[in-house]
């Protein structure tokens, strides 16, 4: 009897002890399947700090920016697609050629005869509201004396440029037809009040713009200069000698960003409408980009070299922008050129190229 108590007591004791060990040794084994091996977890760590510094580092290499025009002024000049707005109302454009990114500065043209020297055009008074007659030169001309302030609006295949035409102006006004040879439809509107304004006229052009770089060598209201002023005389003077449009436009562009330095005070009073008069600005030696731009194209118009003038957005300014595109004849390429940009680039010692990558500038409109 006591034998069969030893031997249920030796096998309960085995059952108990197996027990146990399944116990102990399930559990660590659910324990050791939650834990990350310490190479893992190393590999892990060094990932995502890897990650971490190569987007620190895009970061850090975004161009920086320069201040400038946070806003342009002189947007009574706007590009716009045909809305049923007010006529005092700036207007986005989807249809003005714009810029696209691409490895050469500004697209090839074929070399034209016609750019080798300026046409002048000297424009008469007259008693035509609207003078159509210069269309072929790829300008029109408007007489506006009215007592009211009114807007010119110029429309060709669903694009518009609206401009101010100012109360009690006794000039006649040329605006450039830069689309294109077509038909162009002007409309002059006189002011009514609040944002209301009457049509004036309508005239329908055909232009057939035979030389259609020289619209890039007129004198028009957003690019007036006279002969006699003190930068024509100076561009005139800095070109001599010189044997390439390329040696003309450094010559140029170099007089302005050492005469002009950038004006932060007219920058934040200048009036809506603003438009700049080129020997002012040389007078002055500060303006704004809108003035850089002007003065640039006058000068460089006025020794035959086609430029224009042109708004828009570029990731090396703060804000809407104005600059030049030039083109040079003997090479057969436009070029952008970013005087504004350049001067405080040489005010603060640091280094520029002449010409810019267009994939850096958005064009919305130009002139």
């Amino acid at each position: 009897m006591l034998q069969k108590r030893t031997s249920l007591a030796s096998w309960l004791l085995f059952v108990c002890l197996a027990a146990f060990c399944l116990f102990v040794f399930g559990n660590a084994g659910s324990a050791m399947s939650n834990i990350v091996p310490v190479q893992a977890a190393e590999e892990a760590t060094t990932a995502n700090k890897q990650a971490a510094a190569v987007a620190t580092k895009s970061d850090a290499v975004q161009p920086q920016t320069t201040s400038a025009d946070q806003a342009l002024p002189g947007a009574n000049a706007t590009a716009t697609r045909p809305q049923q707005v007010s006529l005092d109302k700036a207007q986005p454009s989807t249809q003005v050629s714009r810029s696209k990114p691409a490895v050469a500065l500004v697209a090839t043209a074929p070399k034209p005869a016609e750019a080798a020297a300026p046409q002048p055009v000297t424009i008469e008074p007259s008693n035509q509201l609207v003078d159509t007659s210069w269309a072929q030169q790829g300008l029109v001309v408007v007489n506006y004396a009215g007592e009211r302030k009114g807007k010119l609006r110029i429309e060709k295949d669903g694009t518009q440029y609206t401009y101010d035409l100012f109360a009690g102006s006794t000039e006649s006004v040329a605006f450039p037809l830069q689309l294109g040879s077509g038909q162009y439809t002007i409309k002059v509107y006189e002011h009514i009040e609040g944002k209301r304004y009457r049509v004036a006229q309508q005239e329908q052009v055909q232009a057939n713009i035979a030389q259609p770089l020289n619209v890039y060598l007129h004198n028009i209201q957003l690019i007036n200069w006279q002969a006699n002023d003190a930068p024509i005389a100076k561009a005139a003077q800095l070109v001599q000698g010189k044997a390439t449009a390329e040696q003309k436009l450094a010559a140029i562009h170099g007089a302005v960003i050492n005469h002009i330095a950038y004006d932060y005070q007219k920058l934040a009073e200048v009036a809506a409408g603003y438009i700049p008069e080129v020997a002012q600005v040389w007078a002055d030696g500060k303006g704004i980009c809108f003035d850089y731009a002007a003065l640039m194209a006058s000068m460089l118009r006025s020794q035959g070299l086609p430029t224009k003038l042109v708004k828009g957005y570029s990731p090396n300014i703060k804000g809407y922008h104005a600059w030049n595109e030039v083109y040079l004849a003997d090479e057969g390429r436009w070029v952008i050129v970013d005087a504004t940009y350049d001067s405080q680039k040489l005010a603060a010692g640091q280094d520029f190229d002449l010409f810019k990558p267009a994939s850096q500038y958005q064009k919305l409109y130009e002139y």
